[in-house]
C-alpha cells in the first residue's frame, strides 16, 4: 500500500456512499432532462471514467487552439475560436455531469469514479482559464492570477464543505453549473462582437489612469459570488456540526471546538494563496503560464488528498509539502539574483518551468498510486469495466 493511504484505511472504502444535494433551478428543470438524454449515447461497454476522461480532452483542445493564436493572451484570435471554447466547456460540462448517469446505466458507481470526476475538474479549474482570458485580452497579469484565486477558492471550499458534511452541495448559483454556462455565453458573445466591444468598454472614468470596464464588473460580480459561496459553506459546515451535535448529546464547548478546527482547514488555501501573491507582488516576471499551470497543478493535488482522506475516512490533510514551492522560488530567484549574479530573466524561466515540472510530477505520482491502491482493492479497472452488470 502507498504513502497516501494506509492498508487500514482502504477498508473505509467499504462504506462508501455518495450524496449530494442540487438546489440549482438551471440544473433541475433546463439541464438535468438534456443530460439524461444525451448520456443515452454512451454504449454500456463504455467505462464511466473515460466519460470523464473525454470531457477534459474538450478543455486541452481549447486550451492548445488558445496557447496556438494568442500565446500572450492579449491578441484577438479569429472569431471562430470563440465559438469553439464555447462549444467545448459546454461538452465538458456535459461529459462531466453524464458520467455519473452512466456509472449509474452501468452499474459501476463507487469512490474512484468520485475520486476520478473531482481530479479530472480540478485540473479543468485553472485550464479553462486560458480560453476565457484571452478572450478578455487581459494576458498574463495580477487580474489572472486574481481570478484563478477566486475559482480555485470556489472548487477548494466546495471540497473542504464535503469532506466534512459527506455531501456534495450546490447552491442556487455554482460554478458548475451557472458559472460555465456564464463563460459559454460569454464566449459565444465574444465570437459575434469581439473582444473590445464585449471586455472593453468604458463605463465610469475614475481618473486619467482608471477606467472601469465591462471586464471589472465581472471580476467584482465572480469575487461576489466567491463571498456567497464561502458563507453558505461555513453555514452548511456549521450547521452539520450542530445537528451531529445535538444528536449525540454533545456539549457547545464541543460543537464549537469541531466547527473551530473544520474552519482551521481553510487555513492551508489561504496560506498558500498568500504565498502566490507575495511571489507576484516582488516579481511580477513570473506570472506566466508555467507559474500558473504549476499553481493549479499544486492546488489539484491538495483538492485530490482532501477527496481521497474523505473517501478513507481519514484527518483533514492540513500539511502539504508542494504548497511551499512558490516561497521556494521565490527564495532561489533572490539568491541567484543577488549573490549569483545570474540574469534574472533566465532564472525566472528556469525555476517556473522547474516547478511547474515539480508540481505536475508530485501531482501525477500521487493520482498514479491512488488509481493502483484503489483499483487493485475495488478490483475494478480504471478505464474499463472489469465486472459488468446486469442493471
Amino acid at each position: 500500500m502507498g504513502y497516501f493511504v494506509p492498508e487500514k484505511s482502504l477498508d473505509n472504502l467499504k462504506l462508501y456512499k455518495y450524496q449530494s444535494e442540487d438546489r440549482s433551478l438551471l440544473s433541475n428543470y433546463v439541464l438535468r432532462p438534456y443530460w439524461r438524454w444525451f448520456s443515452q449515447i454512451f454504449p454500456l461497454w463504455m467505462a464511466p471514467n473515460l466519460v470523464t476522461l473525454c470531457g477534459l480532452f474538450f478543455i486541452i483542445i481549447n486550451v492548445i487552439t488558445t496557447l496556438y493564436y494568442d500565446p500572450t493572451l492579449t491578441q484577438e484570435s479569429p472569431r471562430w475560436t470563440y465559438f469553439s471554447y464555447g462549444i467545448g466547456l459546454f461538452m465538458y460540462q456535459t461529459f462531466d455531469a453524464c458520467d455519473g448517469m452512466h456509472a449509474r446505466r452501468t452499474g459501476q458507481s463507487g469512490p474512484l469514479g468520485e475520486l476520478f470526476d473531482h481530479c479530472i475538474d480540478s485540473l479543468n479549474t485553472t485550464l479553462s482559464l486560458f480560453p476565457f482570458w484571452s478572450t478578455t485580452g487581459m494576458g498574463f497579469s495580477y487580474s489572472f492570477i486574481f481570478s484563478q484565486f477566486l475559482c480555485l477558492c470556489n472548487f477548494y471550499l466546495s471540497t473542504w464543505e464535503e469532506f466534512h458534511t459527506h455531501k456534495l452541495f450546490l447552491s442556487e448559483f455554482s460554478g458548475p453549473v451557472e458559472g460555465i454556462i456564464i463563460l459559454v455565453v460569454s464566449f459565444f458573445i465574444t465570437g459575434i462582437w469581439g473582444t473590445e466591444a464585449v471586455w472593453h468598454k468604458p463605463l465610469l472614468k475614475v481618473n486619467e489612469n482608471l477606467t472601469i470596464e465591462t471586464v471589472h464588473i465581472m471580476l467584482t460580480f465572480s469575487g461576489l459570488a466567491v463571498c456567497f459561496n464561502i458563507f453558505t459553506a461555513l453555514q452548511n459546515v456549521k450547521q452539520f456540526y450542530e445537528e451531529k451535535g445535538k444528536t449525540n448529546n454533545e456539549s457547545k464547548e464541543t460543537i464549537q471546538l469541531e466547527i473551530s478546527d473544520a474552519i482551521h482547514g481553510l487555513l492551508p488555501f489561504f496560506g498558500f494563496f498568500l504565498s502566490v501573491f507575495s511571489v507576484v507582488v516582488i516579481e511580477p516576471r513570473f506570472i506566466g503560464l508555467p507559474f500558473i499551470l504549476s499553481t493549479g497543478l499544486i492546488m489539484a493535488f491538495v483538492v485530490g488528498r482532501i477527496i481521497v482522506n474523505n473517501l478513507t475516512l481519514q484527518l483533514f490533510p492540513e500539511h502539504n509539502v508542494p504548497t511551499y514551492i512558490p516561497l521556494c522560488q521565490i527564495l532561489i530567484f533572490e539568491f541567484c539574483k543577488h549573490f549569483l549574479n545570474f540574469d534574472s530573466d533566465e532564472v525566472i524561466f528556469a525555476i517556473t518551468w522547474l516547478g511547474c515540472g515539480l508540481s505536475a510530477g508530485i501531482h501525477f505520482m500521487f493520482i498514479n498510486e491512488i488509481i493502483y491502491d484503489f483499483t487493485n482493492y475495488l478490483d475494478v479497472y480504471a478505464l474499463s469495466i472489469k465486472h459488468p452488470k446486469k442493471v
